[in-house]
């Protein structure tokens, strides 16, 4: 199965794209912490909303939980 892209991997892609920063410059650093930040708060908001839906009526089959959802959907990128 080929992995999907998340929200926040494809506007890193496409700010990329478009704004490069002087190499080790302070909004080069900021920008870089930033993006973990804000890829780990997306995962976590993956998994929550995958947990959610099996709980709240939706019947599955197989016994995965919103971690092993992101991680055969996403990758394991985080």
């Amino acid at each position: 199965m080929e992995k999907k892209q998340t929200a926040v991997e494809w506007f890193l892609s496409e700010f990329e794209n478009q704004i490069q920063f002087k190499p080790d410059s302070e909004l080069d650093v900021w920008f870089k912490a930033l993006f973990p930040k804000a890829k780990q708060m997306e995962k976590e908001q993956i998994e929550i909303a995958f947990n959610i839906g099996e709980f709240e009526g939706v019947i599955r089959s197989d016994k995965r939980n919103g971690t092993d959802y992101y991680n055969e959907t996403y990758g394991g990128r985080g």
